[in-house]
């Protein structure tokens, strides 16, 4: 994903809680997650690997092109945003 995305755009990710959004090249919604970290959460999909991963996870990682996110106020906010998406 780093060689996808770059560098720069993990460290523009917030260290806030949050939604995030993995979309495909035609813009298609992949999945949708949260985390009271969205820095971290997200920057965990770098290391996805056969042999650190679940297979569905490793094949969510090469689809996506594109990961957009909503910053939330608490993580509870996260979920709530989360369910309304």
């Amino acid at each position: 994903m780093t060689e996808r995305l770059g560098p720069a755009f993990f460290r523009a990710v917030p260290p806030v809680p949050g939604v995030y959004f993995f979309r495909s090249d035609e813009g298609d919604l992949l999945y949708i997650g949260r985390s009271s970290n969205l820095r971290a959460r997200i920057g965990s999909y770098r290391h996805v690997t056969l042999q650190k991963g679940a297979r569905r996870t490793l094949r969510l990682v090469r689809r996506t092109a594109r990961i957009d996110w909503k910053p939330c106020a608490t993580a509870a906010e996260a979920e709530i945003g989360r369910a309304h998406v």
